[in-house]
C-alpha cells in the first residue's frame, strides 16, 4: 500500500478542496504510480479532480458516510465488509490452466516427474479420511518462474511473499499479428501503441502478453508447433521490448501464453533463451502458459499469482487471476 500526498513545507495539502499547486511532474508521477491500480479516497478528494470524475484506467473505491452518495464507474463503500462485497461484483478471471496426469510439460523432464492424486491413505481405515500425494516439476502448467531458474546464486521461492502476489495487469495484444506470422515477437513500437491508447506501464505491473497461443492447450505438439525436423515455432518476447518494460519502465514481472520467454527463431538465432536469462538476472519474476488473456482488459485490471511457499524453487505452479470490472 502506498499513501500519496503533496504537502507544502508547512504540511498543507490543500484548501477549498484543491491541491496547493498544480506541478505537470508530480501529476505525470502521480498517473505512473496509480494507474492500473487500486485507489481508495474520501469523497472530498474525489470531487476535486477534474469533473469530478473516477480516475481512467483504476479500480475507485470511494470512502464515505453520506449513505446517499453515488457516482459512476466507482466503488462506494462504508466499511470493510461492504467493500468486498462490491468486489464480488466485479469479473473474477481464471488465468490458470486446469491440470491432471496428462497435462503437458517441457520435454527434457524426465518420465514419471507427474504423479497427481496418488492415494497415500484409503477410507476404510482407523480414521476414515482419503490423503494423497502430489509429484511435479516447478515448471509445470501454469508457473511462475523465479531468477534462481536461470541464474545460478539469484534468488529462489523462499525470498517471495504474499507481498509478491498482486500487481496491476497490463495486456499486450499482438495475437492479430501473430495469425500472419507464428514466430512474430512483440516489438517495442506494439508497447508504444498501447501506451498511446492506455497510457504509460504503470511501476510494478505485471506485462502479459497475449498471443492467442492457449487455445493450443493441452496439446503438446500444438504448444510447440513442432516441424517434421523437431523445429519448434511460436511466438513471444524481444530482447527489446523487455528492455522497455523493465528498463524504461519499472515492470515487476511478464507473462504469456507459450512455454517459453522468447519467440523460437530468436532463441534459435541465440542459440539460447537470452530473453528468459535477461529478465531472470533483472531479479523479474515471470509467469508462462497463462491462459484467458483474451476475457481480461488491456488495462484497469488487478492481478494475483499465488504459490506455495515452497522453500528452495527455481519455479511452482500457480492460481492466477485477475479482477476486472
Amino acid at each position: 500500500m502506498k499513501i500519496i500526498v503533496a504537502a507544502d513545507k508547512n504540511w498543507g495539502i490543500g484548501k477549498d478542496n484543491k491541491l496547493l499547486v498544480s506541478i505537470p511532474a508530480d501529476m505525470k508521477m502521480f498517473r505512473q504510480e496509480t494507474t492500473g491500480k487500486v485507489c481508495v479516497m474520501g469523497r472530498k478528494t474525489l470531487e476535486s479532480f477534474p469533473g469530478g470524475l473516477p480516475l481512467k484506467n483504476r479500480i475507485n473505491i470511494v470512502l464515505t458516510r453520506n449513505e446517499n452518495y453515488k457516482v459512476k464507474d466507482a466503488i462506494i463503500v462504508h466499511s470493510i465488509e461492504e467493500l468486498m462485497e462490491e468486489l464480488k461484483k466485479y469479473r473474477w478471471i481464471e488465468l490458470s490452466h486446469p491440470l491432471n496426469n496428462h497435462s503437458p510439460y517441457w520435454a527434457g523432464i524426465p518420465e514419471g516427474a507427474v504423479e497427481l492424486g496418488k492415494t497415500a491413505y484409503d477410507w476404510g481405515n482407523e480414521l476414515e479420511c482419503l490423503i494423497q500425494t502430489f509429484k511435479f516439476p516447478g515448471q509445470f502448467g501454469t508457473h511462475i518462474d523465479f531468477p534462481g531458474h536461470f541464474v545460478k546464486g539469484e534468488p529462489l521461492s523462499e525470498q517471495y511473499t504474499v507481498r509478491n502476489m498482486a500487481y496491476p495487469l497490463v495486456v499486450i495484444d499482438v495475437s492479430e499479428k501473430v495469425k500472419e506470422d507464428v514466430h512474430y515477437a512483440v516489438t517495442v513500437e506494439d508497447i508504444k501503441a498501447y501506451e498511446e491508447k492506455f497510457g504509460d506501464i504503470p511501476d510494478g505491473a505485471f506485462v502479459a502478453l497475449r498471443t492467442g497461443w492457449s487455445e493450443r492447450w493441452p496439446d503438446m505438439d500444438a504448444i510447440s508447433n513442432v516441424d517434421e525436423n523437431g523445429g519448434e515455432h511460436f511466438p513471444g518476447w524481444s530482447m527489446e521490448a523487455l528492455q522497455y518494460i523493465y528498463e524504461v519502465r519499472n515492470a515487476a514481472a511478464n507473462g504469456h501464453e507459450t512455454l517459453d520467454t522468447d519467440a523460437s527463431a530468436l532463441a534459435e538465432k541465440a542459440g539460447d533463451l537470452a530473453c528468459e536469462r535477461y529478465l531472470l538476472g533483472k531479479g523479474k519474476l515471470q509467469v508462462e502458459v497463462m491462459c484467458n488473456l483474451d476475457q481480461v482488459p488491456p488495462a484497469g485490471a488487478i492481478v494475483f499469482v499465488a504459490f506455495l511457499p515452497i522453500e528452495g524453487a527455481t519455479g511452482l505452479p500457480v492460481r492466477m487471476w485477475a479482477i476486472a470490472k
